[in-house]
């Protein structure tokens, strides 16, 4: 890969995104480990890492379980994208949101997140996906 992106990969790695997000909030457990390269790894927001196709799946599987991850969905900022030497690596900021019982909504958690992406064939992949939990504010 060259030390330059073009628009068309930015716009398919942002499209990457946004698959992630759509797949992990539907339970849509075997389109979102496919979005990982064969031994893509992502850290979660308890300090696990998964490693791998199979792991990846049973976690999202796992997770969709989960009555919390049901009435969640994940609002992700614009990201950053820069060129690295074997892909790009990406930053964006991440709210976690959830319903409450009596209505309404409440922001779980904010991250920081950090991908290495790839293009092994014809689409960009995920090879890694680092997790930063963002304190909340003392104020």
């Amino acid at each position: 890969m060259s030390d330059a992106l073009t628009p068309d990969d930015r716009l398919e790695i942002r499209e990457l995104f946004a698959r992630w997000s759509r797949a992990e909030d539907t339970g849509a457990s075997e389109d979102w480990a496919a979005l990982f390269t064969e031994d893509g790894r992502c850290s979660n927001g308890r300090g696990e890492t998964m490693r791998g196709h199979a792991e990846l799946l049973r976690n999202s599987q796992e997770r969709w379980r989960k009555a919390t991850a049901r009435r969640s969905v994940h609002w992700m900022g614009e990201a950053v994208i820069d060129p690295a030497e074997d892909g790009a690596r990406a930053r964006h900021t991440s709210m976690l949101i959830e319903t409450v019982d009596g209505g309404g909504y409440r922001i779980r958690s904010l991250s920081e997140r950090t991908y290495d992406v790839c293009r092994p064939a014809d689409a960009w992949l995920i090879r890694s996906r680092e997790f930063r939990r963002l304190p909340a504010s003392e104020d």
